[in-house]
């Protein structure tokens, strides 16, 4: 076969879901399949990850002279420059990792990794609610196959498009390379960040679907209960994010609360390591891959009782619901308090990290894509 996949969302300065998941599927393809050849479509060859430079023989960058520096021009190329490149190179399966081309050319393959936008239209712009209505749907429509993150996002897709469930298959992502490590680098890593008490972590964009509101409310009850600790927030300024600002300094909790930004893969390797725990309050995800990261690293999880939060966490979590202030508050205080429950989360969490791997998800995909070319012969 020669499969095609837009690797374009990989020219961003900042990876989040979509881009960790395009780098690892990529790289674990290039590891588990040596006779299919694979085109990578992209705007800008420099942008590009270096593990990209050293890929296989059978794996091959297509550079479009197609400038992308606005999002008007990226838009055409992913509807217009695309689907003529893929004609050029005769595609046989094209993999779109967020959204296809508007006009079907080759058998393709979506994925699908959440329908947030459907249930939190309010933590997107306008622009973008309306760039998914209509450019997901219609992807969603002409996909040959769907790859679904989770089956609670199966579901959904099947719930709002009417989609046959038989059309869509659920291939679960994984942590990145997160593991425990040996604890000398911590204190360079908490004196960088300017944490310098025992410290409970979060991460995400700052969004109101991230729910960090209620978790700082949480947090202001835990120091009232005379708990001597801060909250670090890692990740960048999304929608709204002003407004979680604003709660930090109402509540006066400022000289408690730490926001990083982005930090350097690394950096998060220790965080994750250092932390008494990660708290995930989210209120709606298509996976949860933080989730992972953090088991797999030794640190014990709090996460919220929705969406596909439960299908990752297995017995491995300690299920809340992420609207409750109270709730959370108690279960943080339990968790700082019984050494016991720390210790089963860590060994539950560091179990179920295992039973998830990129590898996995590249198999998975490739069989996929196999499957979607047998199927489709005669449209090729």
């Amino acid at each position: 076969m020669k499969i095609g996949i837009n690797i374009r969302y990989l020219e961003r300065d900042v990876f989040t879901g979509i881009e960790n998941y395009i780098l690892n599927l990529v790289l674990n393809l290039n590891a588990v399949d040596k006779e299919n050849e694979y085109v990578l479509f992209c705007g800008d060859k420099k942008k590009l990850p270096g593990e990209f430079l050293a890929l296989n023989k059978n794996f091959r960058l297509h550079v479009s002279k197609f400038p992308t520096s606005s999002r008007v021009l990226r838009l055409i190329w992913d509807n217009v420059y695309l689907m003529y490149a893929i004609l050029k190179e005769r595609i046989d399966v094209f993999h779109a990792p967020f959204v296809a081309p508007m006009l079907k050319v080759c058998p393709t393959v979506l994925t699908v990794h959440d329908l947030a936008y459907l249930y939190f239209p309010d933590s997107y712009t306008y622009t973008y609610k309306l760039f998914l209505k209509v450019f997901l749907t219609r992807s969603i429509k002409i996909a040959d196959k769907i790859i679904a993150v989770s089956n609670n996002t199966k579901s959904d897709v099947v719930k709002h498009f009417g989609v046959p469930e038989s059309k869509i298959e659920v291939i679960y992502e994984s942590a990145d390379v997160f593991f425990k490590v040996d604890k000398s680098k911590v204190h360079e890593v908490r004196e960088k960040y300017g944490i310098n008490k025992d410290f409970i972590l979060g991460l995400g964009l700052i969004s109101p679907r991230k729910n960090f509101s209620t978790l700082l409310k949480a947090f202001k009850k835990l120091l009232h209960k005379g708990v001597d600790v801060q909250l670090v927030i890692v990740g960048g300024k999304g929608w709204l994010y002003n407004q979680v600002l604003k709660l930090v300094s109402d509540l006066n909790i400022g000289s408690k609360v730490v926001f990083t930004g982005y930090v350097p893969k690394e950096d998060l390797l220790y965080l994750y390591n250092c932390a008494k725990m990660f708290v995930y309050p989210s209120l709606y995800e298509g996976f949860g891959i933080p989730i992972l990261e953090a088991m797999a690293c030794g640190c014990p999880v709090i996460a919220s009782n929705t969406s596909s939060i439960p299908e990752v966490c297995g017995d491995a979590a300690i299920l809340v619901n992420p609207l409750d202030v109270d709730e959370i508050c108690e279960r943080m205080l339990t968790l700082l308090k019984d050494v016991s429950l720390r210790e089963s989360l860590i060994e539950r969490g560091l179990r179920q990290a295992s039973k998830f791997s990129w590898i996995k998800t590249a198999e998975r995909t490739m069989e996929l894509y196999k499957n979607v070319y047998r199927e489709n012969k005669s449209f090729i």
